[in-house]
């Protein structure tokens, strides 16, 4: 439930600092639960939604270590790709964008990130 509320404070209110102290509650109370990782990322998004690309980067970066495997690794690479790219920093967004292509072909992230590599010159 604590999960549930501090994700519809991200995903449907932009209350995207709520949201993120709540989840970030949410990791300190149960850093085992099976949506510890989930959690993880969405910390991610609500830093993207603040427009704190560097802590956003961080936080994916966390997901993408600890986690390589899981279903959300592709959103996170993608998102890290997108937090280099609004800090203007189109070198390190191209090779993710690029690493998301190649890691998650067939992804609905893999398009979103060709899409993006197309428009970048």
């Amino acid at each position: 439930a604590e999960y549930e509320a501090a994700l519809k404070l991200i995903q449907k209110d932009s209350e995207f600092s709520h949201g993120r102290k709540g989840l970030q509650a949410f990791l300190k109370k149960y850093p085992d639960h099976e949506l510890a990782v989930n959690a993880t990322y969405w910390i991610g998004e609500a830093y993207y939604g603040e427009k704190k690309y560097e802590n956003a980067i961080l936080q994916f970066q966390e997901v993408l270590q600890k986690h390589p495997q899981h279903g959300k690794a592709s959103a996170a690479q993608l998102k890290q790709a997108l937090s280099f790219q609004a800090l203007g920093d189109k070198e390190t967004a191209t090779v993710l964008l690029r690493k998301v292509v190649k890691n998650y072909a067939g992804t609905p992230e893999a398009k979103i990130a060709q899409e993006r590599l197309s428009k970048i010159k």
